[in-house]
């Protein structure tokens, strides 16, 4: 089995993060967030808008998966 993870999305809002990672779920796909420094700390003094990055990873072999729903569900844009 492959352990190999892509981040699939980068925001800077704890909400947005949870929703994204709330869709994937939905479609049975497993994420997990990772936050930049001390992110994770400020989150909870500031509320859901952070200064750090909140990434989103998926396993590799399902990151096509994860990109088109996150695309249908309007989190990511289509390239022109």
């Amino acid at each position: 089995m492959d352990l190999s993870e892509v981040k699939i999305y980068t925001t800077f809002d704890s909400f947005e993060a949870d929703q994204v990672a709330a869709t994937l779920e939905y479609y049975g796909i497993p994420s997990y967030k990772k936050v930049k420094g001390s992110g994770q700390y400020i989150g909870i003094i500031m509320g859901h808008m952070t200064t750090h990055e909140i990434s989103i990873y998926v396993p590799e072999e399902v990151a096509a998966e994860a990109a088109d729903i996150l695309t249908e569900a309007v989190f990511l844009r289509e390239e022109p």
